[in-house]
């Protein structure tokens, strides 16, 4: 009996020669919510950098002020994570797989 293999699907080919990267689904969604921490970022930075300009001298007892120093708590946090993260995978070129260290 002979065994039956499947063929891999190819990535078609345009009129130039080229093949087109694929882009799966979970690269897709990586991208998105890259972008959404980006503008979260920027966003919080905007609100941190009003309230340092606040001159109200109620300033500690206002909610709203409160609430920025919690988002600039979180966000510093997810910085160290991500520093931390940075230090131990080495980014590879697409083709090759992440070295751990």
């Amino acid at each position: 009996m002979t065994s039956r293999r499947r063929r891999k699907k190819e990535t078609p080919v345009t009129e130039a020669g080229i093949r087109p990267p694929v882009v799966t689904e979970l690269e897709e969604l990586r991208t998105k919510i890259g972008n959404i921490i980006a503008d979260l970022v920027w966003d919080a930075n905007d609100v941190a950098l009003a309230l340092a300009e606040l001159e109200c001298p109620d300033r500690d007892k206002c909610p709203l002020a409160k609430a920025t120093k919690k988002l600039i708590k979180k966000l510093r946090e997810m910085f160290e994570i991500q520093r931390e993260l940075s230090k131990k995978v080495r980014t590879p070129p697409p083709s090759q797989p992440a070295e751990y260290t």
